[in-house]
């Protein structure tokens, strides 16, 4: 008689006895074994082909993340040479851009220091 039992998850071994008969319900179980095995090998190749996929998706996102990355660092240069030719601009007409006698406005920091120390209680 054969019996079918599972192995490590995945293969099935046959135990045949001293008589070594075979019924029509072990070639059944059998048969449904092999058929679940088949499955499992299917699902295996699916899941493998699911991580190329994403392995090929993950590729053309970083293609598409340095794609937008260049163009933000081109818009960004752009912005750079602008800002230059307007400062060249500015001064060459003669203006100036800032008034060197305005007095700088001082931090918040700067200005409690300075009201502690000129207060009558200190």
């Amino acid at each position: 008689m054969h019996r079918l039992g599972w192995r490590s998850g995945w293969l099935a071994y046959l135990q045949v006895d001293e008589e070594g008969s075979d019924t029509e319900l072990e070639r059944e179980e059998a048969n449904f074994i092999l058929e679940a095995a088949h499955a499992q090998r299917n699902v295996c190749i699916l899941e493998q082909q699911l991580a190329a996929a994403k392995v090929d998706e993950t590729i053309a996102l970083g293609k598409l993340y340095r794609f937008r990355a260049q163009m933000a660092e081109r818009k960004l240069e752009d912005a750079n040479i602008d800002v230059g030719h307007i400062h060249h601009d500015i001064r060459k007409s003669g203006v100036v851009l800032h008034n060197p006698h305005k007095r700088r406005r001082a931090s918040f920091t700067e200005s409690t220091v300075a009201f502690h120390s000129t207060s009558p209680s200190a």
